[in-house]
């Protein structure tokens, strides 16, 4: 995906246990999902039995993070990383413990916009992704942590079509799919800024 065009989601509200930063590239129907989790919290799932954390961490899914907290530098660093090998288009955050992460972004020249979680903000996004889904339509590497975030996913529903991402209880975590669908909905709202595929691959001959 080197040089291709994506769009960045940031879940970044559970600094105490585990934070997504998603690149979703539209085109492609490709989502890359990256995770972070403070050491203190993979331990304490541990020993209730729950080593996921642990074994994630392990195989390079989950990078796990010294103390009882999640510091938002590895997750900077991380886009800081990501500019020089893709095309980012702009940054969704949900706006809980988000101000000092917006500012880094907008620094490295990327454009940080706030996204609702709400109904009214996450009702396409919802149904964009069930339909993705049921055909089949998204290559997302088998990642195990979003294979899990997946799972997890509920949604409450808000009058006859209105739905926002929901997880059915704190310890099932939908980080990553929270980060995806923030992308998606940022994507929706700069449709120009998406651009056309010949900007950066070219026509294809036959």
């Amino acid at each position: 995906m080197r040089g291709r065009p994506c769009w960045l989601g940031a879940d970044l509200a559970e600094t105490n246990d585990m934070v997504s930063l998603v690149a979703w590239f539209h085109e492609d129907q490709v989502v890359v999902p990256w995770y972070w989790a403070a050491d203190a919290a993979a331990h304490e799932r541990f020993r209730k039995h729950e080593p996921m954390y642990l074994r994630w961490s392990e195989v390079d899914a989950l990078d796990l993070v010294k103390g009882n907290a999640i510091e938002l530098a590895p997750v900077i660093a991380k886009i800081e990383e990501l500019k020089t090998v893709y095309r980012i288009l702009g940054c969704g955050i949900d706006r809980a413990k988000a101000l000092e992460f917006s500012f880094a972004v907008e620094q490295m020249g990327i454009k940080a916009t706030f996204i609702g979680q709400g109904w009214l903000t996450m009702t396409e996004p919802c149904d964009w992704l069930v339909t993705g889904v049921n055909n089949h339509r998204f290559l997302h590497g088998n990642h195990p942590i979003l294979n899990w975030n997946a799972a997890n996913l509920r949604f409450k529903k808000s009058g006859q079509r209105g739905k926002q991402p929901v997880k059915p209880n704190e310890a099932s975590k939908i980080d990553g799919m929270a980060a995806w669908m923030t992308a998606r909905a940022l994507q929706t709202l700069n449709p120009k800024k998406a651009g056309s595929v010949y900007e950066t691959r070219g026509p294809l001959v036959v």
